[in-house]
């Protein structure tokens, strides 16, 4: 679990430092529209890393405490990180392939 829990850790401070890279990169390059949703992914991993980190901890306390439904909550967890990990990942990659076939 801590394993997870630095991963998710990690993931969320990456697509922070990307997404907001790739929106300042997008802004100069005059694609407007993609530099002002990607300060949206920005947002959403930036508050949802730190909700689910916490919410991680407070799961492994209780499980080290002996909670017989911690282990429940954790998976409950995981499942929904990798909900939000698909999420993230469809709203950065979805506006490529309009973008590069505006440029032909």
């Amino acid at each position: 679990m801590r394993l997870m829990r630095g991963l998710f850790n990690v993931f969320s401070r990456v697509v922070v430092v990307l997404c907001s890279v790739g929106a300042i990169a997008f802004a100069r390059a005059g694609k407007s529209d993609v530099a002002i949703g990607l300060p949206f992914v920005v947002v959403l991993a930036f508050v949802a890393g730190r909700f689910c980190v916490r919410k991680l901890d407070d799961q492994m306390w209780a499980r080290d405490a002996g909670d017989p439904q911690a282990t429940r909550s954790l998976r409950r967890l995981h499942v929904g990180g990798l909900f939000h990990d698909l999420v993230q990942r469809g709203a950065i990659i979805a506006p490529f392939p309009p973008m590069f076939a505006a440029m032909t």
